[in-house]
C-alpha cells in the first residue's frame, strides 16, 4: 500500500513538472501567434462536459442567421468533440494540432468554472470571459470563509501554503477579464469572490436560463435529452405531475458512503398513489451513494452529466437544497420543495451562505424523509393550490437575482461581447 501510495505521488509530481516545462513553449507561442478577436473557443467543466452558460452560448452563436463569430468548442474528452460534431458544430480536442492552433488563435476563451474548461497553458492574451454556472447562494472563490477549503488557502494562506499552491495549482487564483452576471446582487458578489473590477461585470443573464422560456428547446437537444424530454412530456399527456430533484454536493462528507435521507420505496408508494413521477440528477460532483431504484415504478435517476436545462420546461415542480439551479427555476414560477436536512452541517462543514437561508428560500421545506412525503403528498394532491401559497415570495426573489426574465440572454451576451471586442 506504501509503495503504491508513494508510485502514484511520484507520477503526479512528475506530471506537474511536465506541464510546468510545457508551459514555456506555450509562452512563446502566445506573443507571437496574433489572436482573432471574431475567434471564441468555449469549454465546461474542466474541458470535461458539453454543458451549462458555454454550452447554451455556443449553441446560439451557431443558431443565429447571421453571425460575426466563429464559435469553436474544445474538449478533453474526445466523447464530447464526436457528440458535436455528429452535430455538425465545429469541436476539436484541445491537445490536437487543430485544438491548439484554435486556443492561441482565439481572442475570446468562454468558460463556467476555470480557463482550463478550454486551455489553460495557451490562455495568456484572449479575453478570458468566466459564464460561472450559478447564481451565488453559498460562498465561492475568493469568499469562501472556511479556513481549509483548499481555495481559501490559496488566497488567505500562510505564505509558503499560498506559494505551493500558486505552483501546484495557479488555477485558483487566477484572474478573469469578464464574468457574467444577472443582476446587480449577483454582481456585486462576483466582483468580491473573483477580485474583478464593476466594468468587468457583464448583466445580460445566463444563456442555460434561455430554453426555460423559450417556445423552441427541442431545435438543439442531444439525443440523451430528448428522450428525457419525451418521457416527461408522456407524463404529462397522462396527467401526471413532473417533479425533479437536484441537490448540490457536499464539500464535506462527499463520499460514496453518504447516503440521501429518502425512503425511496415509500416515495414511490406516494407517487402511484398521487399520480406523479420523480427524477433525479446528482450534482456531476456528487458522490452519494445510489438506491436501487430499477424495481420502482415511479423514480428514475438521470445521468449526473446530463444537462437539466433542457428538462425544466417540461416539470411541475422542483426539489432541491442549496443548489443554484432553484434560482433559475424561479423563472418559470412553478413550486420549489427546498429539502435541506443537513443545513446546520452544511453552513458550518461545506461553506456558508451570502443570505440567510429562509429569506431566499421560497417554498414549502422539508428537514426529514417523513416530512419530504408529507409536503409532495399535498404538492400533488392540491397543485394550483399549493403554487399559489408562496406565488409571491418566488416573484420577490426573482426580481432580486434577476434583471431580465425572458430568453434573451445569449443575445445580450453576444451583443456585449461583440462590443468589448471591437
Amino acid at each position: 500500500m506504501r509503495i503504491s501510495y508513494a508510485l502514484g505521488k511520484a507520477r503526479g509530481l512528475a506530471r506537474l513538472l511536465a506541464n510546468r516545462l510545457l508551459a514555456v513553449p506555450f509562452y512563446v507561442a502566445t506573443a507571437i501567434v496574433p489572436r482573432s478577436p471574431r475567434l471564441w473557443a468555449f469549454g465546461s467543466w474542466q474541458g470535461k462536459r458539453f454543458a451549462d452558460n458555454p454550452k447554451h452560448f455556443f449553441l446560439h452563436c451557431h443558431a443565429r442567421e447571421s453571425s460575426d463569430v466563429r464559435a469553436v468548442w474544445l474538449s478533453a474528452d474526445r466523447g464530447v468533440v464526436r457528440k458535436l460534431r455528429a452535430l455538425g458544430l465545429p469541436a476539436h480536442h484541445r491537445s490536437s494540432p487543430r485544438g491548439i492552433w484554435c486556443a492561441l488563435r482565439a481572442g475570446v476563451y468562454l468558460l463556467d468554472v476555470r480557463v482550463a474548461d478550454v486551455h489553460h497553458l495557451a490562455s495568456r492574451g484572449a479575453l478570458r470571459v468566466n459564464l460561472w454556472h450559478g447564481v451565488p447562494l453559498k460562498k465561492i472563490e475568493r469568499d469562501i470563509d472556511q479556513a481549509e477549503h483548499t481555495v481559501a488557502r490559496a488566497h488567505r494562506g500562510p505564505r509558503l501554503t499560498r506559494a505551493i499552491l500558486k505552483f501546484r495549482r495557479p488555477e485558483l487564483t487566477e484572474r478573469y477579464d469578464a464574468v457574467l452576471a444577472t443582476s446587480k446582487v449577483t454582481a456585486e458578489r462576483f466582483a468580491s469572490a473573483f477580485g474583478v473590477s464593476e466594468s468587468a461585470i457583464i448583466r445580460a443573464g445566463y444563456p442555460r436560463n434561455d430554453p426555460l422560456l423559450s417556445a423552441d428547446t427541442r431545435r438543439f437537444l442531444l439525443p440523451d435529452e430528448r428522450a428525457v424530454v419525451d418521457e416527461m412530456l408522456a407524463h404529462g399527456r397522462a396527467g401526471r405531475r413532473v417533479l425533479l430533484y437536484m441537490p448540490t454536493f457536499r464539500d464535506w462528507g462527499n463520499t460514496a458512503d453518504r447516503v440521501i435521507p429518502i425512503d425511496w420505496a415509500a416515495m414511490d408508494a406516494l407517487l402511484r398513489q398521487r399520480d406523479g413521477v420523480l427524477y433525479c440528477k446528482l450534482h456531476p460532483n456528487d458522490r452519494a451513494s445510489l438506491p436501487d431504484v430499477s424495481h420502482l415504478e415511479r423514480i428514475q435517476f438521470l445521468p449526473s452529466g446530463i444537462d437539466p436545462y433542457p428538462l425544466l420546461q417540461h416539470t411541475h415542480a422542483l426539489i432541491s437544497d442549496y443548489s443554484s439551479i432553484f434560482f433559475d427555476y424561479l423563472m418559470l414560477d412553478r413550486p420549489i420543495v427546498f429539502y435541506a436536512y443537513d443545513l446546520d452541517a452544511y453552513r458550518r462543514y461545506s461553506r456558508s451562505m451570502y443570505d440567510d437561508y429562509d429569506r431566499v428560500t421560497p417554498g414549502a421545506r422539508a428537514t426529514d424523509p417523513a416530512q419530504l412525503e408529507a409536503v409532495l403528498g399535498e404538492l400533488l394532491t392540491g397543485y394550483e393550490k399549493h403554487s399559489l401559497v408562496h406565488e409571491a415570495a418566488r416573484a420577490q426573489v426573482r426580481d432580486r437575482f434577476f434583471d431580465h426574465v425572458d430568453a434573451a440572454a445569449s443575445a445580450r451576451l453576444y451583443d456585449e461581447l461583440l462590443r468589448r471586442t471591437a
